[in-house]
């Protein structure tokens, strides 16, 4: 009986292991280890190794997961452009709000990201994306940062909180008609939770995401091994922040005074009330206004950090910006988009 079992379990074990194997016309790559992938801790030095080692385009695994990196920039650009490779990791919607886990830009996939992405850039243009509005939130949030620099005096500092809060409220004003004071305690709250999970974040923290059986763990042991508690809480955050929001919007809806995204949106969720095929939800309405928080208060202000840092560190580069922007613009007005050429 033992000797059938174990031939069952070998069979099975073989059959697994040949399913398992690397498809054909993959980008060469590192062996893997059937079911585990080749190495779970995966950082920027191995990443330069195997791209010495394979070249610019090859394929490494952690778990069921297979990932195609590419080091080239146009080869990058043209396949990024390419509609087939627009689809998400289904690992990204551990983090969505939006109890189906359909909505959003960043976590959907299919027609519902094309439904969402097509609401959200029409929507963004007619409130002002591109245009005069634009411009004058800018200038706004231009004009309170470098008020807020300069009572630094010109001493070295890290970045001040005050580069997150002007980048959120750009975009935060078109989709909620918030703005956030550049001492606000929420917007530094949230911060310092994003800075904390970060921080955390690890190698190990990720073998949940990869190894979903790791979820099975008791809470107190995937808090201990993976801290995954500052997931938890980062997440419960942000659904605070959006869900805060959203009720307000919906408590104070009024269809004759459309103020910014969230309301087009309810205005749009509430002229499909009965249609079970619509992708108009309270759910996917919450993941939209998360992922555009984020962008404002975390995309564009690494750029502004970025862009600030490199100033600093080429000023041979900033003089010449400035003098390129004084022979268009007056002193006396602030840049507009109409002076582009």
């Amino acid at each position: 009986m033992w000797v059938e079992i174990g031939s069952l379990f070998v069979l099975v074990l073989v059959y697994a292991v040949l399913r398992d194997r690397r498809p054909r016309n993959c980008p060469p790559g590192p062996s893997e280890i059937p079911f585990i992938g080749n190495m779970p801790f995966f950082d920027e030095k191995t990443a330069a190794e195997l791209r010495k080692k394979y070249g610019d385009i090859f394929m490494h695994r952690t778990g069921p997961y297979r990932t195609v990196y590419l080091f080239d920039y146009h080869t990058a650009k043209e396949v990024m452009s390419r509609p087939e490779m627009s689809d998400r990791p289904s690992y990204f919607a551990t983090f969505s709000l939006d109890d189906q886990k359909q909505g959003g830009l960043v976590s959907s996939n299919g027609v519902h990201w094309q439904h969402d992405r097509r609401f959200v850039l029409r929507n963004l243009r007619n409130l002002g994306m591109g245009k005069s509005y634009l411009d004058e939130a800018i200038n706004i949030e231009a004009k309170a940062l470098v008020e807020d620099l300069k009572k630094y005096g010109g001493e070295a500092i890290n970045y001040p909180d005050s580069f997150r809060t002007v980048a959120l409220n750009i975009i935060w004003q078109m989709v909620a008609s918030t703005r956030y004071d550049l001492d606000s305690k929420e917007v530094d709250a949230i911060s310092r939770l994003t800075q904390q999970f970060r921080e955390s974040s690890s190698a190990l923290s990720a073998l949940p995401t990869f190894f979903p059986a790791l979820n099975r763990l008791p809470k107190s042991v995937k808090n201990y091994l993976f801290q995954s508690d500052l997931a938890g809480k980062f997440i419960d955050e942000m659904k605070r922040v959006v869900m805060e929001a959203v009720d307000k919007h919906l408590e104070d809806y009024d269809p004759d005074n459309l103020r910014d995204l969230i309301d087009e949106y309810i205005k749009d969720m509430k002229a499909s009330e009965g249609d079970e095929k619509s992708f108009f939800r309270k759910g996917a309405l919450c993941q939209i206004v998360n992922d555009l928080f984020g962008a404002g208060s975390d995309t564009v202000h690494s750029m502004m950090k970025w862009v600030a840092y490199l100033l600093a560190r080429y000023p041979e580069y900033a003089t010449r910006m400035q003098q390129q922007i004084d022979a268009v613009v007056p002193r006396d007005r602030m840049v507009s988009l109409d002076d582009k050429p």
